[in-house]
């Protein structure tokens, strides 16, 4: 699939492009596309675009909201009832889908109302899964936070959300939500809230 030229800080993958039932998997910060790679048989059922998105080019371009909109709606040009599935900064990302496009979104470890609660072992474990350095590392988040800053206060009001949060998180606190969904796992082990959704997705798409 030609990427939208709206945001060329974003790519776009297609898999199983006979599927009628689109799901738009939006990864973290740190992450790329093949994050998701080991849950791609839990979809099987649905055209699955993965997003493989460069977040310091984002940050750096400083794309706002109505730069994020126009692309999704390029991405989900003539399509209904999308499923998105986020995690982490990727559930700000997902925020700005065009919402009459959006059956139901997926957010896993939102970071909206989570808070570090040990920097220097969430930056240890990104360079324990990544060939960044510390110094780069900081400088991302940095970044990141000012991001944040500008775009934390998305509403979206009209999408049905389900949030997945952590029962213990090692690397944040989560003040929650009503109706959270807990998962048992953390900010980086998942499987369990993959496995949650799917369950819900065939409640869902009856």
């Amino acid at each position: 699939m030609n990427n939208p030229p709206v945001i060329e800080a974003i790519n776009t993958f297609t898999f199983n492009k006979s599927k009628k039932n689109i799901l738009v998997l939006i990864h973290g910060l740190f992450g790329n596309s093949g994050y998701w790679l080991p849950f791609l048989s839990f979809f099987s059922e649905f055209k699955i675009l993965i997003l493989d998105i460069n977040y310091e080019k984002i940050f750096t371009e400083n794309h706002a909201r109505n730069d994020l909109n126009e692309f999704f709606e390029l991405i989900m040009e003539g399509q209904e009832n999308c499923i998105l599935l986020s995690h982490s900064i990727g559930t700000v990302l997902a925020k700005t889908c065009p919402e009459k496009k959006v059956k139901i979104s997926y957010e896993i470890c939102p970071i909206r109302n989570s808070v570090s609660t040990n920097k220097n072992h969430f930056i240890g474990e990104i360079m324990s899964l990544t060939s960044y350095s510390k110094e780069e590392i900081e400088r991302i988040l940095e970044e990141a936070t000012t991001f944040l800053s500008s775009n934390m206060d998305i509403k979206t009001a009209s999408i049905n959300r389900k949030r997945y949060v952590p029962r213990i998180d090692t690397f944040f606190n989560d003040f929650g939500e009503y109706g959270d969904e807990y998962f048992d796992g953390d900010h980086f082990d998942i499987i369990n809230a993959i496995t949650m959704i799917k369950k819900d997705l065939s409640v869902v798409m009856r």
